[in-house]
């Protein structure tokens, strides 16, 4: 709690309250018309009672005041809502606690006191009954006084805590539930008690002055009344219900009534025989029990006692009842009145500022400026702040709808704030403006270049087609060549066959001669074809490039074969022409004819190999071509997509043109040159 700023407060206002304990003893004793060792005996009392009040004040604040305390000795704390709220509304009520909680023990530390000196200290310090009334009296004004005064100190002292507290509570989002006092409310308040606090002390003082008025005027009497017993004559002692008595020079009274009266009044008949002991003639008074003056003639001691306490005139009651009353009245009536003049214009700006919170800037009214105060320089503030608001709104819906050469000329972080949005929007959409242009331009080229590559891809599709076309022609033509290349292995192996029996066939010689010219032409009309779709099938491999060229190289052994074929024809033509101009030899030009045979076999071997190889490789190229076909047509595929892209990428790039052209940039100004 030592290192608390509650506990710093708390002695500050101990402090100043210690100030005021003098003014508290020096009217308390000036009031009550205490002197002599009365006083002394007063101050002690009164420095009691107010070390009792400040005890009692250090233990009951700091237990109301714990959560705030805590709250400022624990860091960890301010960051829980909970523990935030508790601490606002404990931030917030403190001055209104302290106030009361002092106020009310200030008013007892004057009635308590003088109920202390009433019942303890009689004799030393007289009170009278109407002393009692007067610090009641003197007690509602300490009330009253105390309220008005304490509550600002207190909330002057509190503000640093609140500040801090508020903060912390608007940081975290936490909502600070409750309502405080209006200022309508505290200008009342503040009224009543600043006009009845010093209307109640002076009701004390004028009612204890008119007490001891009247305790002075009983004096009086009774020392007319002495006077005129002195001279034989005592009515005027029992005019005032008095009773006369001789006494001695130790005081001792005589006469059994008097003697009666004095021993109802003990106090009474001290202070007599002590002042009677100190001076032959005065006078004793005690506020509570009454009057005894006597006097000394001679030898003669004589003396007369009015037992009657002190009072006040009805005239003196009423009078401050009805200054009371019509101070309670007027006071809340004139405080209502300025209240009124002073927080509707606050209340009026209040409202609108709501509105103003809200977002409702358009309807939010102009507030009237009532009076050249604090109050008139508010509303002229709110005026201006919604003027600015209200333009800057206005300006907002300008750039929302595209106007970005707009102008605000307000100064400060606002205006700042709202020209360096609208410069930064205005290279942003420049930047969109420019970007879209450029966009738009390369989207076109893009599109231009997609359909020049879709244009190029179906021309290599429908090339491709035609090649494929062709692979498989030539695949025809490799079949039919290796069927005829199996029909000259079959033959030549009938040759062989019959060789051996073409000593016992001379005779068919001839007629075999002839049939083997045929098959000659057959065969060399078979290698013609096979060189002529070599040349082909070679032209086409050199056309499909890297894909055509085992094609060629098969197309190319192809006619080596086929050149081949063609002189075995012409030297078999040779031979039969031989046969047929050399009959006679045929038993020798037989065992030539079986090597021939037997090369030609081994020829049609190797042109049936040769034409299966061309097939395979034919086969394999028209696979290749297939491929390059698919690969091509994905190609077109993929060439149409990417055109298809490029146009709505043309499209976007269109629209985005046609929404910066919504934006109105300012004009460039042009440059002056140096």
């Amino acid at each position: 709690m030592a290192r608390s700023p509650v506990a710093r407060i708390l002695t500050i206002l101990g402090c100043l309250d210690a100030t005021f304990l003098i003014s508290t003893i020096i009217s308390f004793i000036v009031m009550m018309g205490i002197e002599d060792d009365g006083v002394g005996t007063a101050i002690g009392v009164f420095v009691g009672v107010w070390v009792l009040k400040i005890t009692t004040v250090m233990v009951i604040l700091p237990i109301r005041l714990r959560p705030l305390a805590q709250w400022f000795t624990n860091p960890k704390a301010s960051n829980d809502p909970h523990v935030i709220v508790e601490v606002a509304a404990a931030a917030y009520r403190a001055p209104f606690t302290i106030s009361i909680i002092w106020a009310v023990l200030e008013a007892l530390n004057f009635i308590v006191p003088t109920l202390v000196l009433y019942l303890g200290y009689a004799d030393s310090v007289p009170l009278g009954q109407r002393s009692l009334e007067a610090a009641v009296l003197a007690g509602l004004s300490l009330l009253l006084n105390y309220l008005p005064l304490w509550f600002p100190i207190s909330e002057w002292l509190m503000a640093p805590l609140v500040e801090n507290v508020s903060l912390a509570a608007h940081k975290h989002g936490v909502a600070i539930r409750g309502r405080g006092l209006t200022f309508r409310a505290r200008l009342v308040a503040f009224a009543l008690t600043a006009a009845l606090g010093p209307i109640s002390y002076m009701a004390a003082c004028m009612y204890m002055g008119d007490a001891q008025a009247e305790q002075r005027d009983l004096g009086r009497r009774a020392e007319y009344a002495v006077l005129e017993a002195s001279l034989g004559r005592e009515t005027a002692a029992r005019a005032e219900n008095g009773w006369v008595f001789t006494f001695d020079d130790r005081a001792n009274i005589i006469g059994s009534d008097a003697q009666r009266v004095l021993a109802d009044n003990s106090r009474l008949a001290r202070m007599f025989r002590k002042v009677a002991t100190e001076v032959p003639t005065g006078t004793a008074i005690h506020p509570r029990e009454g009057v005894v003056a006597f006097r000394t003639e001679g030898e003669r001691k004589i003396g007369v006692v009015i037992a009657r306490g002190q009072s006040v005139s009805a005239g003196t009651t009423v009078l401050i009842l009805v200054f009371l009353v019509a101070i309670g009245i007027w006071a809340p009536l004139c405080a209502l009145a300025i209240a009124r003049a002073t927080a509707v214009p606050v209340s009026r700006v209040s409202e609108a500022l709501a509105l103003v919170g809200q977002g409702e800037v358009s309807e939010a009214p102009i507030v009237a400026v009532f009076h050249q105060d604090e109050v008139g320089s508010l509303a002229h503030n709110y005026n201006t702040m919604l003027a600015q608001l209200r333009l800057l709104a206005q300006r907002t819906i300008e750039v929302s709808k595209g106007a970005l050469d707009v102008e605000f000329e307000a100064t400060g972080d606002l205006g700042d704030a709202f020209r360096a949005q609208v410069t930064s929007l205005r290279d942003v959409v420049g930047h969109i403006a420019q970007s879209a242009a450029q966009l738009a331009g390369a989207a076109s080229e893009m599109y231009a270049a997609a359909q020049e590559q879709e244009a190029a891809a179906q021309q290599q599709s429908v090339g491709v087609e035609e090649v494929s076309r062709t692979m498989e022609s030539l695949l025809v033509a490799a079949t039919h060549v290796t069927e005829s290349t199996m029909g000259v292995l079959t033959r030549a192996e009938r040759t062989r066959e019959t060789t051996s029996r073409t000593a016992d066939r001379i005779t068919e010689l001839s007629v075999h001669a002839n049939r083997i010219a045929e098959i000659l032409d057959v065969i060399r009309e078979i290698a013609d074809r096979s060189d002529l779709l070599a040349l082909n099938a070679s032209l086409e491999g050199t056309r499909a490039g890297e894909a055509g060229r085992g094609f060629a190289l098969v197309a190319a052994e192809m006619r080596k074969l086929a050149e081949r074929v063609t002189a075995s024809v012409s030297d078999i033509k040779k031979l039969v022409s031989d046969v047929r101009s050399s009959v006679s030899a045929t038993v020798l030009s037989t065992e030539e004819s079986s090597r021939l045979a037997e090369g030609t076999t081994e020829s049609a071997r190797q042109i049936n190999l040769v034409t299966q190889q061309q097939r395979s490789g034919t086969e394999q190229a028209g696979q290749s071509m297939r491929d390059v076909a698919s690969m091509i047509t994905q190609s077109l595929a993929a060439t149409q997509q990417v055109r298809s892209l490029a146009e709505d990428l043309k499209a976007q790039a269109d629209n985005l043109n046609t929404l910066v052209a919504r934006f109105r940039l300012p004009s460039r100004r042009p440059e002056t040159k140096a």
